[in-house]
């Protein structure tokens, strides 16, 4: 856009000299920009669009010529001499240079002027402005020679040497107003030039920028050879563009043994979270962490529903996962007989596993491990048995199904479920005939219970069969 408002700032000092129309020619070879040039009249305003190529050196021989390049267009010289009213825009100049003399109102902007002797040669010239260019690779940027009123800001000059002259100019400013826009070397101020030097040791090179808004903390003085150019009071500094950092945030994730038991519950977790650097486990869901590593046990001791919180952080974020413990009541179990073999005696049946077996209740307790044999209650009443505590049998015992789960959560569907009482004369009966009386498993009375039902069908059937 800063090119556009040059035009239009030239067309306004063209206008104001008297030019009243324009001529636009668009080239795309050497012989059609050359058969432009011939063919601009000093009367008229000449617009010539170069298209993207690499053309041989040319001459300006009349006034009120605009060259328009295009995004990469190389021009191998530009000699302008005695005309006026010229204005440069996208030229990128190489090899032979831009020489300019005895000229007025010249106006160079946004080109690259590199790999020349001299890059930009003024010679006698007034009222010239050199904007937005990158004047670089030449062993002189900018030669002045009795020249004057000139303004020379935002250019990028990296030479063996930027700037050469005699004494006799006068007039020259370095820089523009303070302005917010971007300038040549990607800062946010435009202000005045970018001074480099292909030795690394170039004003801008060389002073800082504290506060970081592209513009030297030092104004620079321009002095060539004991001659006094002026002064740059906003030389540029060229800063690092601010690159938003990648991020990443942590995810928390993590195992745990087990979401559900009784009381005493007892859970081993293990953070599985990615980019965490801190850890921090909430077991109950009330905002405090309780442990800060990743690995670790913890107890619930009482029944309820807990929110088991996971938080997670680094520098770059926090992350959290919940998941909900069920703590079940403990119940008691009743001590119940076992179906262990007993030495002239006859197994009780049991299902393994979940199934549910037959037992006579002897004794409460938290634990069915201290079981008695069927026959041993039965054929020694008044012995002790062969349990941490002991044992007497009462005069009817009660029958129970019992689910021995591993961790009892389901044990209180299953209590105070009386199938069958042994009494005295049972007992009495085992002793006479010296056999223990075998209690028989649920699945076996079921099946039996099913016989019996088809045995009372078929003989009812045999019966109605027989009337008819």
């Amino acid at each position: 856009m800063g090119w556009l408002k040059l035009i239009f700032i030239s067309m306004i000092i063209l206008c104001s000299v008297g030019i009243s129309a324009a001529n636009t020619y668009s080239v795309s070879t050497n012989s059609e920009l050359q058969n432009a040039l011939r063919q601009a009249d000093s009367i008229n305003y000449n617009h010539i669009y170069i298209q993207n190529g690499i053309y041989e050196p040319i001459t300006i021989s009349t006034d009120n010529i605009a060259l328009i390049g295009s995004s990469n267009t190389v021009i191998s010289g530009i000699s302008i001499g005695g005309f006026n009213n010229i204005l440069l825009i996208d030229c990128d100049i190489t090899d032979g240079g831009l020489r300019i003399s005895n000229a007025d109102n010249i106006t160079i902007a946004n080109s690259k002027i590199f790999s020349n002797t001299i890059g930009i040669q003024l010679q006698s010239v007034t009222n010239t402005s050199i904007v937005s260019n990158d004047i670089y690779d030449n062993n002189v940027g900018l030669y002045l020679a009795d020249s004057s009123n000139l303004i020379i800001y935002n250019n990028i000059f990296n030479n063996i040497d930027n700037i050469q002259c005699n004494n006799q100019n006068y007039n020259i400013t370095w820089n523009t107003s303070r302005t917010s826009s971007l300038n040549v070397v990607g800062g946010s101020v435009v202000g005045g030039n970018y001074w480099c030097l292909t030795s690394d040791d170039g004003f801008s090179q060389t002073h800082s920028d504290d506060n970081g808004d592209g513009i030297a903390d030092n104004i620079y003085y321009i002095n060539i050879n004991d001659t006094n150019l002026g002064i740059d009071y906003l030389p540029l500094i060229y800063v690092e563009p601010y690159v938003e950092p990648i991020k990443y945030p942590p995810i928390a994730n993590f195992r745990v043994n087990t979401t559900q038991g009784s009381a005493p519950l007892t859970i081993e977790y293990i953070s599985t979270a990615t980019n965490a650097s801190t850890f921090n486990w909430d077991f109950d869901g009330d905002g405090t962490s309780e442990s800060q590593t990743p690995v670790g046990t913890y107890t619930y001791n009482n029944p309820g529903t807990y929110k088991l919180i996971h938080r997670v952080s680094n520098s770059d974020g926090d992350d959290s996962v919940t998941r909900l413990i069920t703590v079940s009541t403990s119940i008691d179990m009743p001590d119940v007989i076992d179906d262990t073999d007993n030495t002239n005696s006859k197994k009780s049946s049991k299902a393994t596993g979940l199934s549910h077996y037959i037992g006579i209740v002897t004794n409460i307790t938290s634990s069915i491990s201290n079981t008695l044999h069927i026959d041993e209650i039965i054929s020694s009443k008044n012995q002790s048995e062969t349990t941490s505590q002991t044992t007497q049998p009462t005069s009817t015992r009660s029958v129970y199904v019992v689910a021995p789960l591993s961790n009892n959560s389901d044990a209180a569907a299953h209590t105070n479920q009386v199938i069958q009482t042994i009494d005295d004369s049972a007992v009495a009966a085992y002793n006479e005939a010296n056999t223990p009386i075998e209690i028989v498993s649920t699945p076996i009375l079921v099946v039996g219970l099913i016989v019996l039902m088809l045995c009372i069908v078929m003989t009812i059937k045999q019966k109605k069969n027989e009337k008819d």
